[in-house]
């Protein structure tokens, strides 16, 4: 499926669509499968999780939480892989392609979609110029495309075998912009299982360089992958780490990236009451 931007009706029909795969997908308990229970959602922490914590089983019922990675050229740590790239300059024949890949950190029976949110930041005290503007109607709109379905050509394997139906929803604002992805399998019978070690292929969104002379060509912006929902079975996995979570344009050091990146922050110093005395 290659998919363009349009509105948000189809959208709320995905969703709507997924919940009710979720709600039919057969209990795993009813069955023998080598899934186990979600990874804790870390948003209910208050904030994310570093992109490079170490995951301690403890923490969790899964193996490992699920990780994401984007990259231009090639899915994130193969070979052509890069996270910068540079915009600008009218080219038809150039595209650019970001992509989007996952890890789940638990094995699952039945596969049955993902939701993605990518932001796109600009530099900080800067606003996005018209060039990111790819809403339906907008300058830019039509040189976006959006591949999920399995046709063969990823270069990584898919979490599906069978086409599903996708769909993007994108928000546009001066100050920063919001891209969701949503790509479900349309029958239960279709679903397969994943393995939690695997790197999946979820997507490619491809950037046809052929209005390079719009404002905002050139400057420095940030895409992140803030946040995943994988819907496996009956339980989701919700993944918001990953150090290859963020790609940067127009920043040759992705220094754009850097209040982007999810960094461990150490915890206040309290001095040690007994240092010096015999602690009782």
């Amino acid at each position: 499926m290659r998919t363009a931007f349009r509105g948000t009706a189809a959208a709320a029909a995905l969703v709507a669509f997924m919940i009710a795969l979720g709600a039919a997908a057969p209990n795993p308990a009813d069955r023998a499968a080598s899934s186990k229970p979600a990874a804790r959602d870390t948003s209910r922490s208050g904030r994310a999780a570093a992109d490079s914590l170490e995951f301690r089983e403890s923490e969790s019922d899964s193996f490992a939480p699920p990780q994401l990675f984007m990259a231009w050229h090639a899915p994130y740590g193969m070979p052509g892989a890069t996270d910068t790239i540079s915009f600008g300059g009218r080219d038809s024949t150039r595209v650019d392609t970001l992509y989007l890949s996952f890890e789940t950190g638990r094995n699952g029976r039945d596969f049955l979609g993902v939701f993605a949110r990518l932001y796109f930041h600009p530099a900080s005290g800067d606003t996005l110029g018209e060039y990111w503007h790819y809403g339906y109607g907008a300058p830019n709109w039509r040189n976006v495309m959006i591949e999920f379905d399995p046709d063969g050509s990823f270069p990584c394997p898919q979490p599906w075998v069978h086409n599903g139906m996708g769909f993007p929803d994108f928000d546009f604002h001066s100050g920063g912009a919001k891209l969701d992805l949503y790509y479900v399998i349309t029958r239960l019978q279709d679903a397969i299982p994943v393995d939690g070690h695997t790197r999946y292929c979820f997507a490619r969104v491809m950037f046809r360089q052929t209005q390079g002379d719009l404002p905002g060509a050139r400057q420095p912006v940030c895409i992140e992958w803030s946040v995943a929902r994988m819907s496996i079975g009956r339980r989701d996995a919700v993944g918001r780490r990953g150090e290859g979570r963020c790609v940067s344009v127009n920043s040759p050091d992705g220094g754009v990236c850097a209040p982007y990146r999810r960094t461990l922050v150490p915890a206040n110093w309290v001095p040690d009451p007994y240092r010096g005395t015999k602690r009782p």
